[in-house]
């Protein structure tokens, strides 16, 4: 996989193209590998076409409480 930066500025700039195939392929593979990049998910809201996938990715965009965090998504504290 290529680095997440890397993915996120190439789906962005696929977006801005107009190119929203190529940035939701590249969205879709930054999620699987980093399912709590927040603003993965909020720039793919912007490139699907289904009202319910822009819902989901919506809600997944949004900053949650640390208590609300699934393990995946928690970030580990020193010495963790």
């Amino acid at each position: 996989m290529e680095n997440s930066p890397s993915l996120f500025a190439q789906a962005s700039e696929a977006a801005g193209h107009g190119d929203r195939l190529t940035a939701r392929c590249l969205l879709y593979e930054l999620i699987y590998f980093e399912p709590c990049n927040h603003q993965a998910w909020l720039l793919l809201s912007q490139v699907v076409d289904d009202p319910l996938e822009v819902e989901i990715c919506l809600r997944k965009a949004q900053p949650i409480g640390e208590e609300d965090l699934p393990g995946e998504c928690q970030e580990s504290g020193p010495g963790e």
